[in-house]
C-alpha cells in the first residue's frame, strides 16, 4: 500500500536514472547525518554502544511509515552503524545504504507497475 500511495506517484513519469539518483542522495545524506553527525557526535559523550543505539533509533523513527518498517530500519541502522564503527569509514555504510535503496526501490516500483 505504501508503494502505491507514496512511491508510484513520485516516480510515475521518471526513468531508472531518477531511482538511481534518489538512492544515491539518500545513501549519502542519511549516512552523513545518522552515522557521521549523530553517531560520531554521541560516541564521545555516551560511548560507542549507546551512540549506535541512539542513532539507530532515530534512523528507525525517521523511516517509521509502519511499525514493521520502523523495526526493519532500526535493525538496518544497527547494521549500518556497526559497519561504520568497524571500518571507521563512512563510505562503507553509504555504499551499502545506496545499494539497498536502489535495489529495493527498483524492485518495488517494478512489481507495482505490473
Amino acid at each position: 500500500r505504501i508503494v502505491e500511495d507514496h512511491l508510484l506517484p513520485l516516480f510515475s513519469n521518471t526513468g531508472p536514472s531518477a531511482v538511481l539518483a534518489v538512492a544515491l542522495v539518500a545513501g549519502i545524506g542519511e549516512e552523513l547525518l545518522f552515522r557521521g553527525v549523530i553517531q560520531a557526535g554521541l560516541e564521545g559523550l555516551t560511548g560507542p554502544v549507546t551512540a549506535l543505539a541512539i542513532a539507530s533509533l532515530l534512523f528507525g523513527l525517521a523511516h517509521a511509515l509502519t511499525p514493521a518498517y520502523f523495526f526493519l530500519t532500526f535493525v538496518t541502522g544497527i547494521y549500518l552503524g556497526g559497519l561504520y564503527q568497524a571500518t571507521g569509514n563512512l563510505l562503507v555504510p553509504i555504499m551499502v545504504h545506496f545499494l539497498y535503496d536502489w535495489v529495493a526501490l527498483s524492485w518495488f516500483l517494478s512489481a507495482a507497475r505490473r
